[in-house]
């Protein structure tokens, strides 16, 4: 991972000392002001709010945004004749981009096992950490997607690859496992459905995240 040269110059670019106790910084003086306000019982909670922020939006901002730097600046196909493979130039972009957002993450994760009551066990609490990190990588990598997409629009036609979306709905919504998750979501007793086998909604959660950031990576 070291050796990817788009990887170390977007930490270059991202993470420098100053940036990164920026950060960390604005990591403990969210804690801290939590703590302060609501008292300590709510800090995991909202740690937990702001892990999944953290991962899914600002993430996703910040891929597409870097992304997006690199075609304003007309950057991208010059990057693209480098040595480096495409797909090397992608994950190196992709995780050096968002270094600033995982950083952040860290201190939220951090602040949930502190102060969670059930420290270190395997909780609904590690799940959902779990969760967001998942969901996070899959919007991130879609939202790079998306601004490729519409970039290609511009100039030759790209918007083949956004078939691969449709498709995952097509696969992973057979007969009323969107009623069944709906009906979980509200509260209702059982397990979801799924070609035969009964997941739970974390389950079927992390089944459809997986499946976005897989479908994400092939596009």
């Amino acid at each position: 991972m070291t050796r990817n040269a788009e990887f170390q110059r977007q930490l270059w670019l991202n993470c420098s000392p100053s940036s990164i106790l920026w950060t960390l910084g604005l990591g403990v003086l969210l804690i801290v002001v939590v703590w302060v306000v609501a008292g300590p019982y709510m800090v995991a909670p909202a740690a937990m709010v702001g892990l999944w922020v953290t991962t899914v939006v600002y993430g996703a901002v910040l891929a597409a945004n870097s992304l997006h730097q690199e075609l304003r600046h007309n950057t991208w196909d010059w990057q693209r004749l480098s040595s480096l493979t495409p797909w090397q130039m992608s994950w190196g972009k992709w995780l050096g981009a968002t270094s600033a957002a995982w950083l952040l993450a860290a201190c939220f994760a951090t602040a949930i096992l502190l102060f969670d009551p059930n420290l270190w066990s395997l909780s609904a609490q590690w799940r959902s950490i779990g969760l967001a990190v998942l969901w996070g990588m899959a919007v991130q990598v879609w939202a790079i997607n998306v601004v490729l997409l519409g970039w290609k629009a511009k100039g030759r036609w790209g918007w083949r690859k956004a078939l691969l979306l449709p498709l995952l709905l097509i696969f992973l919504l057979p007969g009323n496992m969107l009623s069944q998750l709906l009906n979980k979501l509200r509260g209702a007793q059982g397990s979801i459905e799924f070609w035969g086998l009964a997941l739970s909604l974390d389950a079927t959660a992390a089944l459809l995240g997986a499946s976005c950031l897989v479908l994400g990576l092939l596009a």
